[in-house]
């Protein structure tokens, strides 16, 4: 049992009596007044917390504060019920005036080796007392006695926390408990992931059968000793580890072929695509307070919605047990984003929704130069995220340092066409990092948009109403007086008195469409290297 230090006295009376007007006002949250009060009450209590040490009470205030609206002189709350804030202010309450359980909250767990990331789950009644038999051992594993009805429960949140579990079962428990848990355990989507010790008494050869038969790892025979069940729980951990047999394991490699695969393409041929990160937040809090069954349901069914949004060639895999990611082929930021957002608006037909909502983070990232392999842009979703805005829902991952100093070097291109296709295209494939595009598409404008933007190159079309490109090509050569760009006709006439009259009006090169994307950007960058050789 673990009790708070106090809270200064004027915060404790004011808490206390918050709350118990709370307790005893079914309306509390209806009054302007009484949300302005607890808003600022909350704001005293976290500054105070973080200045004191007191990492618990900070937690809880800064949670309560989520559900404010932002910047809303009227302090409204974003949930429509206020069940959730009523629970995190009675857990705030408990946290300075009562006793409290440990961080974990289903079961009893052995204190000294909580923090490990292996973890040996013992389903026993105490017959066995196996979990004292392994108190004197040398490990590197946690070590948990569970109830058999909580199994399932205890599997869940370990398996969302990402610890590598063992199931030890004693199989002399009444009403064969044991071979009803290891049924669950195969049934379930754990299927090889948890490795089960079984044990039973070594002269009941039949049981023996009986047990191997049910797919456990090892069996033992009773009474066991000590030793013998530390080295099967080690070999077991050292198996599991190395063969990597979860299918989150096998979602994450495959996620990193197919990146792979992908940013293999962008750096050849510069096909842009883009990548959403998508995870659930502060997990161990969620699985204290709403329990592990409600979040597992709940990241299952978002993932399960988010899979529904994305086109037949976008890829979406599991990339922690709190976390997915999505490859968008072909895509830049901007559509990322629309879809991250399309994937928000869809969270909100899951039912238990409104209680997750405020932990949801979205991290959204663009194929850029910089990165030495293609994980690297997940790692820095990954941390930018933890650097986001706490009310950013979807965050845009901003370009490396490098990136961003190429910047100041790109390419100015104007594309002068009245047809959005081309441009369209051509803009979605050029690097932002190398290229700086402006579009045009009413051409009476086209000499002013020249004047003012000073591009590098122009790009047009030959056939457009109003001005046409010849006319434009000429303006830009002789009136405006512009020698040092280079003009380039993309033009849907290819034929050879097009391209003749082209060349004369002054342009340095004619291509036709359709065109590939690759090769007019080859011909770009041909034509700046010359004029920037010639105008050195």
């Amino acid at each position: 049992m673990l009790r708070q230090p106090p809270l200064v006295p004027r915060y404790q009376e004011k808490l206390e009596r918050l709350y118990g007007s709370m307790q005893h006002n079914e309306r509390f949250f209806a009054a302007r007044m009484n949300r302005e009060s607890l808003y600022h009450f909350l704001k005293q209590t976290r500054d105070w917390s973080a200045v004191s040490g007191q990492k618990d009470i900070y937690t809880l205030a800064s949670l309560i504060l989520r559900y404010y609206k932002k910047d809303d002189p009227d302090y409204s709350l974003a949930v429509n019920g206020t069940s959730i804030i009523q629970e995190l202010m009675k857990r705030l309450y408990d946290q300075t005036t009562g006793e409290l359980q440990s961080a974990v909250i289903m079961g009893p767990v052995n204190n000294h080796t909580a923090s490990l990331q292996a973890k040996a789950l013992i389903v026993d009644d105490g017959s066995l007392r196996l979990e004292e038999l392994l108190l004197p051992m040398n490990r590197n594993y946690a070590v948990e006695t569970v109830e058999p009805g909580q199994v399932i429960d205890i599997i869940i949140r370990d398996i969302l926390l990402e610890k590598k579990l063992i199931l030890v079962l004693n199989m002399q428990l009444p009403d064969r408990i044991g071979d009803e848990t290891v049924r669950m355990i195969k049934d379930n989507v754990w299927e090889d992931c948890i490795p089960v010790i079984a044990i039973c008494p070594s002269l009941d050869s039949e049981r023996w059968a009986k047990i191997i038969n049910n797919d456990v790892d090892f069996v033992l025979p009773s009474p066991v000793t000590p030793a013998v069940l530390d080295a099967s729980i080690r070999n077991l951990l050292r198996k599991n580890e190395q063969a990597e047999l979860t299918n989150r394991n096998e979602e994450r490699k495959d996620m990193v072929k197919i990146l792979q695969k992908e940013w293999l393409r962008y750096i050849r041929f510069q096909s842009y695509f883009s990548l959403i990160y998508i995870r659930l937040e502060q997990l161990p809090y969620l699985l204290q307070t709403f329990g592990s069954k409600e979040v597992y349901a709940f990241y299952s069914a978002f993932y399960a919605h988010a899979g529904k949004t994305i086109r037949k060639y976008d890829e979406i895999k599991r990339w922690s047990m709190n976390a997915f990611v999505i490859l968008l082929p072909a895509s830049r930021m901007a559509g990322a984003v629309l879809a991250a957002e399309r994937i928000v608006k869809l969270m909100e037909m899951i039912p238990s929704a409104q209680l997750f909502a405020n932990y949801i983070k979205i991290g959204v990232i663009e194929s850029e130069h910089g990165f030495t392999q293609a994980e690297d842009l997940v790692m820095r979703i990954e941390h930018q995220l933890t650097l986001a805005p706490h009310d950013a829902v979807i965050y845009q991952s901003p370009p490396l340092n490098e990136a961003s100093a190429r910047r100041n070097d790109r390419i100015k291109l104007l594309i002068v066409d009245d047809d959005l296709v081309a441009p369209t295209i051509l803009q979605n494939h050029l690097s932002e990092d190398e290229w700086e595009i402006e579009i045009c598409t009413e051409t009476e404008t086209a000499v002013e948009h020249t004047t003012r933007f000073r591009p590098n190159i122009i790009l047009s079309e030959t056939s457009m109403s109003g001005i046409n490109g010849y006319a434009l090509c000429l303006q830009v050569r002789q009136i405006l007086h512009i020698r040092h760009n280079v003009f380039v006709f993309l033009s849907k006439q290819n034929t050879s008195g097009s391209i003749l009259r082209g060349l004369q009006v002054g342009a340095d090169d004619y291509i036709g469409k359709p065109f590939s994307v690759a090769e007019v950007e080859a011909k770009l960058r041909r034509h700046w290297a010359l004029r920037t050789e010639l105008t050195g």
